[in-house]
């Protein structure tokens, strides 16, 4: 039955394919950059470093849009590019983006990082979601810095 309590649980239980769980997180960045008044333009045949060019301050800027979901309060930005080819593999370079969204898809939030600041990490960027339970708040990169609004202020 296609309408069964069933088949709806079964469908949600379905690994999302890659490239399915990119495009959502796409649309919702598209989504937030388009309520916020912001010009947004996408790639055309997936062969770029760059997913989405916004237009803020009248300044094109380079989006790398990376989906993730949460888990244990933290969600992770891989600032790698990792396919089943190992040889198309690819780690992300200062001019090849301004900015990655980090799409979160379980928890609806996108977090926007300024290229010079994602990659002085090495590989992986990990930001907070919720408070550590030591309370620490040293070295710690919580969401809220990572807004659209702080990016358009800063």
């Amino acid at each position: 039955m296609l309408g069964s309590k069933k088949s709806v649980a079964k469908r949600k239980a379905t690994a999302k394919h890659p490239k399915q769980k990119g495009t959502i997180g796409e649309g919702i960045v598209i989504l937030q950059l388009l309520e916020a008044g912001i010009p947004v333009f996408q790639e055309f045949g997936d062969l770029s470093r760059v997913d989405l060019i916004a237009l803020i301050r009248n300044k094109p800027i380079k989006i790398q849009v990376k989906t993730t979901t949460s888990k244990n309060g933290v969600a992770i930005l891989n600032l790698r590019k990792i396919t089943l080819n190992p040889k198309y593999n690819y780690t992300y370079k200062m001019d090849d983006v301004d900015v990655f969204a980090l799409v979160v898809e379980d928890k609806r939030q996108v977090f926007y990082l300024r290229a010079e600041q994602a990659l002085q990490n090495r590989g992986t960027l990990t930001i907070r979601l919720e408070p550590t339970k030591n309370n620490q708040r040293s070295l710690v990169k919580y969401g809220e810095a990572y807004t659209l609004s702080r990016l358009l202020r800063d």
